[in-house]
């Protein structure tokens, strides 16, 4: 935030000329003529803060602090005793991305008044973005603790709490945040997000109908990008009503920048393909497309990555290794990453990201590439106009549902869902994974937001009717609130506590595969299906148990699962589901002619080339239609 002060004596006309020429500047100038412009106001007003304050609030509304900022630097460095002068500056070189020179202007300030509020707040904000994220907490709570009236400082504080993994704290944070401002959007869905992961079912449902109000009566306009994409994501695991959608599209669409026309078609004897994402690692979308990159056939394609996230993990090696050229960016902001697109001259750009952050939306805006497509990042579309198409395919998108979507729908025949091979570590002695040798293991290791009141009733059910079973749950948070939520529905349910059992997080892949392996059944979630995880089960040979859904999100499982030859898993209803899951656990025999079914089958989902083969059809009909001129239009790869 920009320090505001009282006015010292100045030259009214010299302060009305320099700023009349900056205005017009901000409006119709260039960078160079914007610059001269700050300069010219600088040399006249450095010394009147309230002038400086105005210059530095002019800079940011109107989008322009890379011009402005080094003027505003260079003054600061020649006025080192003047503390508001180098916290607008600072202002202003966060705005324009250079964290690293704010800070220690920001440093300077504090020394000069220590018990500079505006000052500590925007050090705090300043080290959010250079990974000094313990100290900016400790800032930011000590500026609050003096003054702590503002709602968007305690939601920072929310989130710099989250990522040292301090979640309880963070609850407190986001709790004061909307204590202070009842319709703030982000302190609201990321209370949403941990009630959620703690199964604190009737938290979430408040949550949720707040958000949903708060959208429906238009009073949550103020939220950013990253806030809209959070709740775009959580309304693929239950939807808002139809009053809150179009309020959350629009509050996305004023919040992205400028939509530019889509890049000219070029005719490049190889398509360059493009690939947008920052989980090319130890992540589920490194883990299932950890093969397909290098599967592309390269007589067709020249295969691209582009990546704001360095990763140094064994799986980000394996996966830049499948790339002809792989662009590193880390750290870089959508217009930096647009441009570097652009300069390669991408043909087809392939997000992998969607909602799960503010920057890849950002980067599609941009339009950096002929053809833009969404696929794979999660369920679903984008629910704005910012890729061409979306790949699906006749089971997660059934024909008749094509207007739901922004993109058109690109289907691929079989499964959409793409699936790479992994080595799988012997299968632990049931004892060391604290399972018992001779119960049926009913695997539920899903990230507990997926999990809602509904299927654990189910889940609950089954162990009641199948006294041998008992139900094996992720903890990937450690969370003792998630466990003892829990057990108070289970003994609600009059099911004993120790047949419940939590499996924490494990970092290696191939244990992970392993100790699933141990599992009789897996059974899934309705809200958002499993997805990879729903691959590793069959990948180690653990026949999954779904529920036909009737959206995208939960009908992935659905489709896996015909694709492998396995619709006969995919229950009509939830209550059917828990019969079929309690029938199986109750038959050996039954369980055995399964897993040898699901040896067989998932070579179908697991067929890395053939999978490659399709997809490269569906992109080339895409740039083809761009090349002749032609709209984007859905259609079935490899049907003419």
């Amino acid at each position: 935030m920009a320090m505001r002060a009282t006015p010292a004596a100045a030259d009214a006309d010299a302060l009305r000329r320099v700023f009349g020429t900056l205005d017009r500047q901000l409006q119709h100038g260039d960078d160079a003529a914007l610059a001269e412009a700050v300069r010219a106001v600088v040399a006249t007003a450095s010394a009147i803060p309230i002038a400086i304050a105005a210059l530095t609030d002019r800079l940011l509304r109107a989008g322009r602090a890379s011009a402005g900022a080094d003027a505003l630097a260079a003054a600061a460095a020649g006025r080192a005793d003047d503390a508001t002068l180098a916290n607008n500056a600072a202002v202003v070189l966060l705005a324009a991305g250079r964290p690293a020179e704010a800070e220690p202007l920001l440093r300077a300030a504090l020394r000069l008044q220590p018990e500079f509020h505006e000052a500590r707040v925007n050090l705090s904000a300043c080290l959010a973005r250079t990974g000094g994220t313990a100290e900016a907490a400790d800032l930011l709570a000590t500026a609050l603790a003096a003054r702590g009236d503002s709602a968007p400082a305690w939601y920072n504080l929310g989130n710099l709490r989250l990522r040292l993994g301090r979640r309880g704290a963070a609850r407190e944070a986001f709790a004061a945040a909307l204590q202070r401002d009842p319709s703030h959007l982000g302190a609201a869905v990321r209370l949403l997000k941990l009630a959620k992961a703690e199964l604190d079912f009737d938290a979430a449902d408040a949550l949720h109908a707040r958000i949903d109000g708060v959208l429906a009566d238009g009073s949550g306009v103020a939220a950013d990008l990253s806030v809209a994409t959070s709740i775009a994501y959580e309304a693929l695991f239950r939807p808002f009503s139809p009053a809150a959608m179009p309020a959350l599209r629009s509050i996305t669409e004023k919040r992205l920048p400028p939509r530019a026309p889509p890049a000219a078609a070029r005719r490049h004897a190889i398509i360059r393909l493009a690939y947008l994402s920052p989980n090319f690692g130890d992540h589920a979308v490194g883990h299932v497309t950890a093969d397909l990159f290098a599967a592309h056939d390269r007589s067709r394609f020249a295969v691209h990555g582009f990546t704001w996230r360095s990763r140094a993990d064994a799986a980000a090696t394996r996966l830049r290794a499948g790339f002809d050229v792989f662009h590193d960016l880390d750290g870089a902001a959508p217009d930096a990453l647009a441009t570097a697109i652009a300069a390669a001259g991408i043909d087809i750009l392939v997000d992998l990201d969607g909602l799960m952050d503010a920057t890849a939306p950002a980067v599609l805006a941009r339009r950096p590439a002929a053809v833009q497509v969404f696929w794979l990042g999660h369920a679903g579309g984008l629910g704005v106009p910012l890729a061409d198409y979306l790949v699906a395919d006749r089971i997660v998108i059934p024909e008749g549902e094509e207007a739901l979507y922004a993109e058109a729908v690109a289907r691929l025949p079989g499964c959409y869902h793409c699936a790479s091979p992994h080595p799988v570590a012997a299968v632990p002695d049931r004892a060391a994974l604290g399972l018992p040798p001779d119960a049926v293991v009913l695997a539920a290791l899903h990230n507990p937001e997926k999990i809602d009141r509904a299927i654990l009733e189910r889940w609950l059910a089954v162990l009641r009717r199948t006294p041998g079973t008992v139900l094996w749950l992720a903890d990937p948070f450690a969370s003792a609130a998630m466990r003892t939520a829990v057990r108070d529905r289970a003994a609600a349910a009059g099911v004993a506590a120790e047949r419940l059992l939590f499996a924490d997080w494990t970092p290696q892949r191939a244990d992970h595969l392993g100790r699933l392996a141990a599992a009789d059944l897996f059974l899934d979630t309705i809200t958002v299906n499993a997805s990879s995880t729903a691959l590793d089960a069959l990948w180690a040979g653990v026949p999954v148990i779904a529920v036909a859904g009737d959206r995208f999100a939960n009908r992935i499982s659905q489709s896996m699962l015909a694709a492998a030859g396995l619709g006969d898993l995919v229950a009509a209803d939830l209550d059917s589901y828990a019969e079929l899951a309690a029938a199986l656990a109750r038959d050996p025999a039954r369980r055995r002619v399964l897993r040898g079914r699901v040896a067989t089958g998932r070579a179908a989902l697991f067929d890395i080339r053939a999978f490659a083969s399709r997809l490269e059809a569906a992109f080339a009909t895409m740039v083809e239609r761009r090349r002749r001129g032609l709209p984007p239009r859905g259609f079935t790869a490899g049907e003419s």
